[in-house]
């Protein structure tokens, strides 16, 4: 079950509730994604008390917290509720910033202490709340209550200023923390918006565009060139051509006549047709292998499972070490007072901020800094995994190449080319057919066309002709055949155009899909990322499939694969040194998207399908900038590392300092709440 919540933005809270969660009988499994808003639970009972359940957790660590409906609704209220938050916390950290430096410079006596106790309450109030929130529930290893415990004990010891420094400083840390938080979430859902599929459907002579969502099965839609089909549909109005790459993988356009089945996913290239739905979005087969392919996603990252599981641990550990500082020397006549002050400086030094903020942060920020790069990266275990990557397997069509078709070779009868040509351009310049467009565009004749009248085209065919009163052919094979046109036996690997000229072959032209223009430089980029192998697998024909391979100098290509042969290709794969990725952009790569350790989508030619199935998606189709997300990938790692040693280590260097006298709470206080601060600042580095 997935639920949808709002009003918690606390990483260390969302750790800590997933916890909880997971040590219950009843629940299998249980995951909290603060930057989605929501909760993946595996569990047994009624999922009515299971909400329930989950709310009353959930308010244990945010009063505020509870569940909404709509994902859509839990990120518009998470949205505003932490702004608020925000508007509410920076004026009282500056107020209370304000009366720390008049209490430490200006003031003295009772007045300055009054200062203090204001300045504590002004900053620190509702954390001491929350933790006797928490305590009266039985709840001490988090934060909150150690960040009141040390700070109310150096009130004790009259060391106001650590004490007010402390809390202003953590404050300023929870402040950076979520406006990190909320600047990748707006980078995220602003490139996501951009993907808005409508379908425009026709009631009472009237077009209305809705989603496809809400389209009844016998409704009539329209669908205009250029545009992607919403619904599958049977063809009722119109004459076109659709790219079925996304589906089938095959680039070569496919004619349509009424009473075609259109499957949703296909791109329509010429004309404005009108469909009939066959089936509602719901129960489509699409729609059910991207429910499925959800639920094959949205792992947490391994450094952040690490980190949350050695937080926990690390505070009891932590804590018991503080009740020994103090606890043993005063048995054998130390100062009560000396030792109580360097068991404070464990127990500032203790909360695991630094660590279970910054980490999730690095990749909260991490996912913001690839959204303003136009990469959409669907979770923070994909970040991990993509800097891992050591071998990329590639589809061709619309991945590797551009899915249009450039002229590559004409093989004339007679030997005459440049006539073969020019007479091929005279008669498909009749025709709308993107092959007839690709070949009008192929070359720019400086003579006149021929003049060729009676023109008839048949969809999937070809085109009929006069020239001279002698008949004019072009189109694929099997036309020539129908008309009984005698020609010699040819290799047929590739796309060809044949043509004839009363009843005499004259030739063919041969078309091919164009590599596109940067893909050499950015396999090169690759390499240079740490990629070692680069293999294209494609459903392409071996010959073609050979030549792409040569060009782009791939260290290997697999010809004539189905989705199957693919993922089976993965599977053999994926035991070999480094981690897989996968990149496609059609319906068929789908199950290799998920199976590979990192899917990749080409996002703007791509299939909703295979953009649901990748954990990665290139918004701008561009193919240079795969090898920037391994770049960034990479980044996102080395600063969570940074972070990682940051704050383990200066923590060690401090307790081990407290313990032998030759630290004080401000070395405790930048331990922690400083490390903290760097950790966020060094972060959010990750968004630019």
């Amino acid at each position: 079950m997935k639920v949808h919540f709002k009003n918690m933005s606390c990483a260390s809270c969302a750790l800590d509730m997933e916890w909880e969660l997971s040590q219950m009988d009843q629940v299998h499994s249980a995951q909290v994604d603060v930057m989605q808003s929501s909760i993946d639970i595996e569990f047994e009972g009624d999922p009515s008390a299971m909400r329930e359940t989950i709310e009353t957790v959930g308010r244990r660590y945010e009063s505020g917290f509870a569940l909404v409906s709509l994902e859509k609704e839990a990120g518009r209220e998470e949205v505003e509720a932490v702004w608020k938050r925000l508007n509410y916390l920076l004026p009282r950290v500056i107020s209370s910033l304000v009366l720390l430096v008049m209490g430490s410079t200006v003031l003295s006596g009772g007045v300055a202490l009054t200062v203090f106790v204001l300045s504590y309450i002004l900053a620190g109030g509702d954390i001491v709340w929350r933790a006797w929130e928490r305590l009266r529930k039985k709840d001490i290893f988090h934060e909150y209550f150690l960040m009141s415990l040390a700070t109310l004990g150096a009130f004790a010891l009259q060391e106001y200023q650590e004490a007010v420094a402390v809390m202003v400083f953590y404050q300023i840390g929870e402040y950076l923390q979520d406006k990190a938080v909320e600047r990748s979430k707006e980078s995220i859902e602003a490139l996501m918006n951009q993907r808005m599929p409508l379908a425009r459907v026709l009631h009472d002579h009237k077009l209305i565009e809705v989603s496809p969502e809400v389209v009844a099965v016998g409704e009539q839609i329209l669908v205009r060139p250029g545009e992607e089909v919403p619904l599958d549909g049977i063809l009722i109005q119109g004459v076109s051509s659709v790219n079925n790459a996304a589906i089938t993988g095959e680039s070569l356009p496919q004619p349509l006549q009424e009473g075609d089945e259109v499957i949703a996913g296909s791109i329509n290239l010429d004309g404005a047709i009108k469909l009939r739905v066959a089936k509602v979005f719901h129960d489509s087969g699409m729609a059910r292998i991207m429910r499925l392919m959800r639920e094959a996603k949205g792992k947490k990252p391994p450094t952040e499972r690490f980190i949350s599981r050695f937080a926990r641990s690390y505070t009891k550990v932590v804590v018991l070490l503080a009740l020994l500082t103090v606890a043993l020397p005063t048995l054998f006549g130390g100062d009560f007072s000396t030792y109580l002050y360097r068991a404070l400086i464990f127990l500032i030094v203790s909360c695991p901020c630094a660590l279970v903020v910054s980490v999730p942060l690095g990749f909260f920020a991490g996912m913001g800094g690839f959204s303003k790069n136009h990469l959409l990266i669907k979770n923070p275990n994909a970040i991990e995994q993509l800097s891992q990557v050591k071998r990329i397997g590639f589809d061709k069509t619309n991945t590797l190449t551009e899915g249009a078709f450039l002229l590559k070779d004409v093989e004339a009868a007679d030997g005459d080319k440049e006539s073969l040509l020019h007479l091929i351009r005279s008669i498909e310049r009749h025709s709308n057919h993107p092959l007839a467009r690709s070949i009008m565009l192929a070359k720019q004749d400086e003579q006149r066309y021929l003049e060729i009248a009676d023109i008839r085209e048949v969809p999937g065919k070809g085109l009929e002709g006069q020239l001279a009163e002698e008949q004019v052919l072009a189109g694929n094979r099997d036309w020539l055949q129908e008309h009984q046109v005698q020609m010699p036996q040819l290799d047929q690997d590739g796309t060809y155009v044949y043509a004839a000229r009363g009843g005499k072959y004259l030739g063919r032209i041969l078309m091919e899909d164009a590599v596109k223009a940067n893909a050499v430089e950015s396999l090169s980029k690759l390499r240079k990322a740490g990629v070692h192998s680069l293999v294209m697998l494609t459903g392409d024909n071996e010959a073609h499939a050979r030549a792409v391979a040569g060009e782009l100098g791939l260290d290997g290509y697999e010809a004539n694969m189905k989705p199957g042969d693919k993922l089976a290709w993965l599977e053999r794969h994926a035991a070999e040194d480094g981690k897989l990725a996968f990149v496609g952009d059609g319906i068929n790569d789908a199950p290799a998207l998920v199976t590979a350790d990192v899917g990749v989508a080409m996002g703007i030619k791509g299939s909703d399908l295979a953009i649901e199935a990748a954990q990665l998606v290139v918004m701008r189709d561009r193919l240079d900038d795969l090898p920037k997300a391994v770049m960034l990938a990479k980044r996102v790692m080395r600063v969570i590392r940074q972070n990682i040693v940051m704050a383990i280590g200066l923590k060690v260097l401090v307790m081990i300092l407290g313990v032998f006298g030759l630290a004080d709470l401000w070395m405790a206080v930048f331990a922690d709440v400083g490390v903290t601060l760097l950790a966020v600042l060094n972060s959010m580095r990750l968004l630019r």
